[in-house]
């Protein structure tokens, strides 16, 4: 199916109630009319194959045009999909019961099926379990997903009220890895553009100059920074990186109070990857780093200013 063909059965078969919804979440967020708003996303949906909720997850009303190409909206998604996969074994992977028994051997969790399992089975599996997630066989997009707390419901009726609502999945709660989760503790924020971009390109350069660190070569990405930088002898290099990050997530904060709620005070993730010239030559680095900014300024629009 071409993109004409996806517009078209994603508008016959959308919910109009909760686009317009989304018309006025944004609306509220954006103080944008409603009719610019609307158009925007039926401009968005002929453009990048985005719906109402790609248009909202990803803020694209934030974005300028060569920003919005960079988004894997649900409509590009499934070219990838359908381009690299055989489709006839997609049912193996809709079918979420089927998919954990054909891969059981690799989910490292338990889980039960209760449309084939008895009470006395689902009792036996809820047994010494703090949480579960419930989910519905078909549906996508976290739709139909439930954390349930064990200890709140009575057993018997919880299977009831599963089968009735056919979440009939019930799984146990995927933890993160505690090393990962120590390196990112949230994910990488796709935050950092337009003006949030502007700042923390400022606040990088000033934060350097105070320091009498020389940036060689730096680009500001979506979701990253890349910085070539001589540090003066006297200063290590952790030092030098809690000193940039602590203090420019304070004045990122100060200019951008409503990421400090969001983001609950960590604007920086926890992790970042250093290395130095004598591992790795100068010219092999400014090298790649400007690679790394003609791509972006294809892509992005905009880029850490080259000293």
């Amino acid at each position: 199916m071409g993109k004409l063909g996806y517009l078209i059965k994603r508008v016959k078969n959308m919910n109009f109630d909760k686009m317009f919804q989304t018309i006025d979440l944004v609306n509220k967020k954006t103080n944008k009319s409603k009719i610019s708003i609307f158009f925007d996303i039926i401009n968005c949906g002929i453009k990048y194959q985005a719906g109402y909720v790609d248009y909202n997850l990803y803020e694209m009303y934030k974005m300028n045009k060569d920003e919005r190409k960079t988004v894997v909206t649900r409509g590009i998604n499934n070219e990838i999909i359908k381009k690299y996969n055989d489709m006839t074994y997609a049912y193996k992977f809709e079918d979420k019961a089927l998919f954990n028994n054909l891969f059981n051997k690799y989910l490292n969790r338990e889980w039960i099926y209760i449309k084939e399992s008895s009470i006395e089975d689902f009792k036996k599996y809820l047994k010494g379990k703090k949480e579960v997630i419930v989910k519905p066989l078909s549906l996508s997009c976290g739709k139909g997903v439930e954390k349930i707390v064990v200890k709140d419901h009575n057993p018997e009726e919880l299977y009831n009220h599963l089968m009735q609502t056919d979440q009939t999945l019930v799984e146990d709660v995927a933890i993160q890895n505690k090393v990962l989760s120590d390196l990112y503790p949230k994910y990488r924020k796709k935050k950092l553009y337009g003006q949030v971009r502007a700042d923390v390109r400022d606040i990088i350069k000033t934060l350097c100059n105070y320091k009498g660190v020389e940036i060689i070569e730096g680009a500001v990405y979506i979701d990253h920074v890349h910085l070539c930088v001589s540090i003066p002898p006297k200063m290590s290099v952790s030092e030098f990186m809690g000193y940039l990050k602590g203090k420019s997530a304070l004045m990122i904060f100060d200019r951008h109070p409503e990421l400090q709620n969001k983001w609950n005070k960590a604007f920086w993730a926890r992790g970042y990857y250093v290395t130095t010239i004598g591992n790795v030559t100068e010219e092999t680095i400014k090298k790649y780093i400007q690679e790394q900014y003609k791509e972006l300024k294809e892509e992005d629009g905009a880029a850490f200013e080259r000293q």
